[in-house]
């Protein structure tokens, strides 16, 4: 419609039983829409809802480890992680060592990159020793990531 005065938008806008909303009060003129505003106000909220299912933040997911954890144990414990990695969390490793196992940490170290070998990521946050426990955080591959969004 143009440049309007206000007095002319408010009697247009109740001529067609709507609301007169500002759109953008930074602009000169300020930029005002006759519209229904309980309508553009529902339009509003549900692209808020959507933005905030798409940018929802990886989770971290936590898969706990033992020094003498069995084969297949390990494997079952590498399926899961990767089912974590396929939705888009990351996970953490989490080994501790008791007792007599302490004296073997570079067999701790060996594990946890083994794991990560075997499901195919990257450390995120490479493997540190606080006390008796070891810690790192997997992401997906850089190779498995292209496969995924492909």
């Amino acid at each position: 419609m143009g440049i309007v005065n206000l007095d002319q938008a408010l009697y247009l806008a109740y001529e067609k039983d709507l609301d007169l909303v500002e759109v953008s009060s930074h602009a000169v003129p300020p930029v005002c829409r006759i519209i229904d505003y309980s309508k553009f106000k529902y339009e509003q909220e549900k692209q808020e809802r959507q933005q905030r299912v798409k940018g929802k933040a990886p989770e971290l997911k936590e898969i706990r480890l033992s020094f003498k954890i069995g084969e297949h144990d390990l494997q079952v414990k590498a399926k899961r992680a990767k089912e974590f990695m396929d939705k888009g969390s990351k996970v953490r490793i989490n080994l501790q060592l008791r007792g007599r196992e302490m004296m073997f940490q570079d067999k701790a170290l060996e594990m946890m990159d083994r794991f990560r070998q075997i499901i195919g990521a990257e450390f995120e946050q490479s493997p540190s020793r606080l006390g008796n426990r070891f810690n790192a955080i997997l992401k997906r591959g850089k190779e498995d990531a292209k496969t995924k969004d492909s």
